[in-house]
C-alpha cells in the first residue's frame, strides 16, 4: 500500500505536467491559426479586396472578440469603404484595450479628424508622436488639422517633417504642393518634388508639378527642360504644351 500511495504522489504531478504541455500546445496552435487568419485579412485589405478582408476579420473576431489587430483591421477596412461610423466602434474598442497603442491612436485620431473633432484628433496624434516620433501618418494628420485651423505655415511644417522622414510620401507631397500655392511659398516644395522624382523619375504628373513650381520661382530654363522631357514621353500632354508656351512667352 505504501508503494501504491508513493506512486500516486509521484504520478499526479506528471499528469499535471502532461496536461499543461497539451494545453500549451493547443493554445499555440489556436494562436497560429488566428494570426494566420489576420495576416490573410491584412493582405486582402492591402490589395483592395475589402469585402473578403471583412469576412476574414469576422472569422478572426469570432475566435477572439478582443484581438487587437483584428479590431484595428476591421476599423481600417470600414474607413476604406467610406463607412466611418462603422469603423468608430472597432477603433474605440481597440484603444480601450491598449490605450497607448499607436495603431489605435491613429485610427481614432483619423476618424476624429474626418468628423471635424479637431481637439480629439490633436490629442490622439500628439500622444501617438510621443511614442513614435517618426509616424508620418500622424504628422500628416496634424498637418491637415493645422490647415483646417487656417495655420498654413504650421501645416506645411508638419508635411515637411513627414517628407524628411519619407521623401516617397506622395500624400504629404501633394498636400504641401496645395498649400505652397495658397501661401505663394514655393522653395520647400521644389526641394521635396526633386526628392520624390528621384524615386519616381517617370511620374509625369509630379514632373509637371515641379515645372509649374519652377515657373513660379522664375526658374524658366529649368521649367522648360522639365516640360520638354514630359513632351518627349507624352507629345500630346495638353497642360505641358500650354505651360511651355506660357514660360517661353515670359522668357521673351
Amino acid at each position: 500500500r505504501f508503494f501504491v500511495f508513493q506512486y500516486k504522489i509521484i504520478a499526479a504531478p506528471c499528469e499535471v505536467v502532461k496536461n499543461k504541455d497539451k494545453n500549451m500546445s493547443q493554445n499555440n496552435e489556436y494562436l497560429t491559426v488566428l494570426d494566420n487568419l489576420v495576416a490573410e485579412a491584412n493582405q486582402a485589405e492591402e490589395v483592395g479586396d475589402l469585402e473578403i478582408a471583412l469576412k476574414l476579420y469576422d472569422r478572426a473576431l469570432k475566435m477572439d472578440p478582443k484581438h487587437y489587430e483584428t479590431l484595428i483591421g476591421i476599423g481600417n477596412t470600414y474607413m476604406k469603404l467610406q463607412q466611418p461610423e462603422k469603423a468608430k466602434n472597432f477603433f474605440e474598442q481597440a484603444l480601450s484595450l491598449e490605450p497607448e497603442n499607436t495603431k489605435g491612436l491613429l485610427g481614432v485620431g483619423s476618424l476624429a479628424l474626418h468628423n471635424g473633432d479637431l481637439n480629439k484628433a490633436n490629442i490622439c496624434f500628439t500622444k501617438l508622436l510621443r511614442n513614435e516620433p517618426d509616424n508620418t501618418k500622424a504628422l500628416c494628420g496634424l498637418g491637415i488639422l493645422m490647415s483646417s485651423r487656417n495655420d498654413l505655415d504650421g501645416a506645411m511644417g508638419y508635411f515637411c517633417k513627414a517628407l524628411d522622414i519619407n521623401p516617397d510620401n506622395i500624400s504629404a507631397c501633394q498636400l504641401l504642393l496645395e498649400l505652397s500655392y495658397k501661401t505663394e511659398k514655393f522653395e520647400r516644395i521644389e526641394f521635396y518634388l526633386h526628392k520624390y522624382l528621384e524615386f519616381h523619375p517617370a511620374n509625369l504628373n509630379m514632373q509637371f508639378a515641379l515645372a509649374g513650381i519652377q515657373y513660379k520661382l522664375e526658374k524658366f530654363d529649368e521649367a522648360i527642360k522639365n516640360l520638354e522631357q514630359i513632351l518627349i514621353l507624352d507629345p500630346k500632354h495638353e497642360l505641358a504644351l500650354t505651360l511651355l508656351d506660357d514660360v517661353r512667352a515670359d522668357v521673351v
